[in-house]
């Protein structure tokens, strides 16, 4: 263990209550509120020179959600035995956690989130790969999430492979079969077509809670890379999807073809940015059990309750500007609009809630909380309820929607003066002129 360390020509002190972590190659100590300090167990020639390169070559380049050494450390013989870099800040925790299904739902991390997160990091990918820099050894441990799990920071840069510098590890879950079974240490071998394929397991795990290799049941091909070698992902049909994971209809159809085909090394091409984009804003939060889902698919995934949204208007106003005009908090009941004024129904809580919305203008009045199967239908300012649709002589309830009052409970109604017959139908009670 180092006690007295040298960093830009000053002796520091590091003590054995200021370590704050371990790895296999290094300790970590804080140095103050801002700074660490990583001290290699076995630090090496090739190592100290890697890290003079990166000094000069790539420090002052790198996006600012890279934590990256920013001063060397020497001992007392001017041997370089490790790095500084920025501290991170407390709460952060490690990507993989996002693979954990109820660590999202505690912390209310949704798939349009996760979704953002590796948006951000294909974009720091992009830029690191421009800088002729590789990360290699990307895992769940290698990338974290601030405390508000909105950002993900990249570690362990002094690992990554630029010019003849190789990356030296590899992490088995997250590795290319295309380097299996290669020193890493000897050759620069990483290419970025590599990161990539890190990246796709990644998402496929923090999306579905499973990895695309280690989980699921083949019939002949058992472990992790077995699989991988021959591309055989718990999305192919000759393998038993996993219950514990969600359901492979939370993505939308060209995002899971876009990760397979990287999966199975038939498309080395950078993921793309535009389809993450395209697929965030696809995603809706059902009502009932508030699973994330592409508003493409006809019902929840999760629950099976049916989609509401016409996906032909969601195509035909793409890219127009949207407002919310009725934030309905519950599964909505019933909804129709009547000239300019829109109507709807739903459940809040215990109660049931008639929203109605007309000039900009909106009101909102609890409604009699009717049996589940009740239909609804609407005329001038009446609710009218079906209770019980089943039966022959069903009940009619008929509410006055401005005084949220009953006006009469009947089988049959004529309204004097107002020419309108109340009748039940198969689908609704309506008005008949």
């Amino acid at each position: 263990m180092y006690t007295d360390v040298i960093i830009n020509n000053n002796k520091i002190s590091l003590k054995k209550e200021d370590v704050i972590g371990r790895g296999g190659d290094a300790v970590i100590f804080a140095i103050g509120n801002r700074l660490v300090a990583k001290i290699y167990h076995t630090p090496d020639t090739k190592r100290g020179r890697k890290l003079q390169d990166f000094l000069s070559q790539h420090a002052s380049s790198l996006p600012n959600n890279v934590f990256h050494p920013r001063d060397l450390i020497h001992e007392n013989t001017g041997k370089i035995i490790g790095f500084t870099m920025s501290k991170l800040i407390t709460g952060c925790e490690p990507i993989e956690v996002l693979g954990n299904k109820n660590f999202c739902v505690k912390n209310h991390i949704n798939n349009q989130s996760i979704v953002q997160m590796f948006l951000d990091m294909a974009n720091v990918l992009n830029e690191i790969h421009k800088r002729n820099m590789i990360i290699g050894d990307i895992n769940d441990r290698n990338e974290v999430l601030d405390p508000s799990f909105k950002s993900v920071a990249f570690l362990d840069v002094d690992s990554w492979q630029w010019g003849t510098h190789p990356c030296m590890v590899g992490t088995e879950a997250y590795l290319t079969p295309e380097l299996y079974g290669k020193d890493l240490s000897q050759h620069p071998f990483f290419l970025p077509h590599h990161d990539w394929y890190s990246f796709v397991v990644l998402l496929f795990r923090s999306i579905l809670k499973i990895h695309p290799f280690r989980d699921g049941i083949h019939n002949t091909y058992k472990s992790l890379t077995n699989r991988a070698e021959r591309g055989i992902t718990a999305l192919d049909s000759d393998v038993a999807y996993p219950k514990i994971a969600m359901s492979p209809d939370i993505l939308s159809d060209d995002i899971a073809n876009l990760m397979i085909e990287r999966l199975k090394l038939q498309n080395k091409d950078p993921f793309p940015s535009e389809a993450l984009i395209e697929y965030k804003e696809l995603l809706s939060e059902c009502p009932s059990c508030h699973i994330w889902f592409p508003i493409t698919r006809k019902s929840c995934p999760g629950c099976q309750m049916k989609n509401l949204i016409d996906m032909r208007l969601k195509k035909l106003f793409k890219g127009c500007d949207c407002e919310t005009l009725i934030d309905a908090t519950g599964h909505i009941l019933y909804h129709k609009v009547i000239g300019n004024v829109i109507y709807c129904l739903y459940e809040d809580d215990e109660n049931v809630v008639l929203h109605v919305y007309e000039n900009g203008n909106t009101f909102a009045n609890n409604i009699l909380k009717s049996p589940t199967g009740s239909k609804y239908g609407m005329f001038d300012k009446y609710l009218v309820i079906c209770i019980n649709p089943r039966e022959e002589l069903a009940n009619l309830v008929v509410i006055d929607i401005e005084e949220a009052k009953i006006v009469t409970v009947t089988n049959t109604k004529y309204l004097a003066g107002s020419k309108v017959c109340l009748l039940y139908t198969s689908d609704a009670a309506d008005e008949l002129d």
